[in-house]
């Protein structure tokens, strides 16, 4: 079983985007709006300001009430600044729903691809912002098919692939990717029954429930790719969704937890922010 090293992978992109930043007229820039208190999301926000700091992101941390129209403010707020180039709303809200929040993100600073718009683009195949984990996730796919000396779309066409997640954050988009690059694509979920019997028959199993252990080596076929993409913290040590040891005999390759796919969506968010800034620059130009 080959390991993916999403840490280096990561730092490859980042590198990339240094670089980039560099020849701007000025530097991209990412509003984070964090609500509540949630000790986990502030140690995201904390890595994601760090992060872009180390690339020539600059960011800007606006704290708000637990309210839709606190929310709504700060967002509409940052959609109107020109300096702003990406806007993310740190999830999750604790007792929201922050649907209309995230509408209310304009479709061209939306670095976590989460407005109707971004979505409904993606679904329709056209270019658009795309959530940060699912990009990872495909990032960790390129790298797979290279190392076997093909494309990314030459390796996934015909694959079947299972996602076991259905959010619109990883699980829906995800698909949509998938599909693109013509995989024949199952979607899971809590509802879905015997788990076990649909995972072993994909070539590619995607896991993001942050259930702990719920992958063993009973889930997949022989030679599978499992991408773990999980999160579980438990006695103050983190884990996935997959069982290492226990699918270790049997999967061709493994994003491990941690050190995997983690990395690598904090520099695909990186690289949305980018994308964004270059885009406005144009827009600026012409």
């Amino acid at each position: 079983m080959q390991t993916i090293n999403g840490k280096e992978l990561a730092q490859n992109i980042l590198d990339r985007i240094s670089l980039q930043t560099r020849d701007l007229s000025r530097p991209p820039h990412l509003t984070i709006i964090i609500s509540g208190e949630n000790p986990a999301s502030e140690v995201y926000v904390a890595r994601k300001q760090e992060t872009a700091a180390t690339v020539g992101i600059t960011t800007h941390l606006i704290r708000t009430e637990v309210s839709e129209s606190a929310l709504l403010e700060a967002v509409r707020a940052a959609g109107n600044d020109a300096a702003t180039d990406g806007i993310i709303v740190q999830l999750p809200v604790p007792g929201l729903d922050a649907t209309s929040v995230l509408a209310a993100i304009p479709a061209d600073k939306d670095v976590d691809g989460l407005n109707p718009l971004s979505l409904g683009r993606l679904y329709n195949g056209s270019e658009t912002l795309v959530s940060a984990t699912p990009l990872a996730v495909m990032e960790a796919l390129r790298f797979i098919a290279e190392s076997e000396g093909q494309s990314a779309t030459e390796y996934l066409e015909g694959r079947h692939a299972l996602i076991i997640n259905r959010s619109i954050l990883f699980g829906k988009p995800l698909a949509a990717l998938l599909l693109e690059k013509n995989a024949t694509v199952t979607v899971a979920h809590s509802r879905t029954r015997d788990l076990a019997e649909v995972s072993s028959q994909a070539d590619i199993l995607i896991s993001a429930t942050g259930q702990h252990g719920l992958i063993t080596g009973d889930h997949i076929r022989q030679n599978a790719v499992v991408i773990d993409a999980g999160f579980a913290k438990e006695d103050g040590r983190i884990f996935g969704d997959v069982d290492p040891e226990s699918v270790r005999a049997k999967a061709s390759w493994l994003s491990p937890v941690p050190g995997g796919i983690g990395p690598l969506g904090v520099a695909m968010l990186m690289n949305n922010t980018l994308k964004a800034a270059l885009a406005h620059l144009e827009q600026h130009r012409s």
